[in-house]
């Protein structure tokens, strides 16, 4: 008997109404121990739209700058919500990924201004690995790169070795983070 690959769309988390953006972020807490980013993500997403407190812990937008977070959901498992009995329903999120002005690498420091935009916030959970999701959303997100930020490179902050690389991105520098790590500096040319 064949297997129906599951069907999957994918969405910008922000343009997604009120109570599907809760229930997203419910689903990204009850996974968070998945991957030690999640709870950032989280943080920022529920502090979208508040006064920022320091450079790291704001809303979306007040930390990364302009840009997006694309989710890439799964259409067959779907949770139903009532919102002012209104019913509506949210796909499973099977994976993620942003696209900003910044990501953990201070670009503030002289001679980092033009790195811009990072693809951030790789990640796929793990029962739909191998379905190349990350791949789906890491080609999106360099297409709004270039029509949205006029780049002509998209950087990635990443220990791994080996992984972006599969996707055209060449090691570029190390550099310091937010955070006061090092982290390698990837970047792949868009035009």
């Amino acid at each position: 008997m064949k297997t129906v690959a599951p069907a999957f769309k994918i969405v910008d988390y922000f343009e997604l109404s009120e109570s599907q953006q809760a229930e997203i972020i419910n689903q990204l807490e009850a996974r968070k121990d998945l991957w030690g980013a999640i709870p950032f993500i989280i943080n920022c997403l529920k502090k979208e739209g508040q006064p920022q407190v320091s450079l790291t812990d704001g809303g979306f937008h007040d930390v990364l700058g302009p840009g997006r977070l694309f989710l890439m959901l799964e259409e067959a498992n779907k949770t139903e919500i009532t919102v002012n009995n209104k019913s509506e329903v949210c796909p499973r999120l099977a994976a993620f990924v942003s696209l900003a002005r910044n990501d953990e690498v201070d670009i503030t420091v002289p001679g980092r201004e033009s790195w811009t935009p990072w693809i951030g916030c790789v990640f796929t959970y793990p029962e739909y690995r191998g379905n190349r999701l990350s791949e789906k959303l890491i080609m999106l997100a360099e297409e709004y790169s270039i029509k949205e930020f006029n780049a002509e490179y998209t950087y990635i902050s990443t220990d791994h070795i080996g992984l972006y690389e599969k996707y055209g991105y060449e090691f570029f520098t190390e550099a310091g983070t937010v955070w006061g790590e090092q982290t390698r500096v990837l970047r792949k040319k868009m035009k």
